[in-house]
């Protein structure tokens, strides 16, 4: 193809855009496929990852002095947690990343962790229990490999 005059005028204007909003002209080469597949590749969730829990409403869960609540649709302060494993949970899984059946502490932006006591859940406590069934959640995938964003 030459390049000037209508035609370069033409294949100037003429831009694709891939699914991950990155602009690629035709004519230039090839679309580098891999960049794509990457940028849709789901993140792996981490020990000290912040992490947004939506609750059953559609709202996210956040922490207000010790309740839990699912009050707004946001991305706040408020509504983040730090997920973590504890050093006092022995167990035999990958201690990098997630799977089901791991148990998981989630600290809150006040420092406290998330426990449940019968149908109530709290922030209370700044440091982990001996009693690790108050603080500890179990991960429950459908799917298998590690919890991921």
């Amino acid at each position: 193809l030459r390049r000037s005059g209508r035609k370069a005028d033409l294949v100037r204007r003429l831009e694709l855009h891939d699914a991950t909003g990155h602009t690629v002209e035709p004519i230039a080469g090839k679309v580098d496929a891999s960049k794509s597949r990457k940028a849709r590749e789901p993140k792996i969730i981490e020990p000290g990852d912040t992490v947004y829990l939506r609750a059953h409403t559609g709202n996210h869960l956040e922490v207000e002095c010790d309740q839990v609540l699912a009050r707004w649709d946001d991305h706040g302060e408020w509504q983040l947690f730090v997920i973590e494993k504890s050093p006092l949970v022995i167990d035999d899984s990958d201690k990098t990343k997630f799977q089901s059946g791991d148990m998981v502490f989630l600290r809150a932006h006040t420092g406290a962790y998330i426990d449940v006591e019968s149908d109530y859940v709290y922030a209370r406590w700044a440091e982990q229990s001996g009693n690790l069934q108050w603080q500890g959640l179990v991960i429950t995938k459908r799917t298998p490999g590690p919890l991921a964003s």
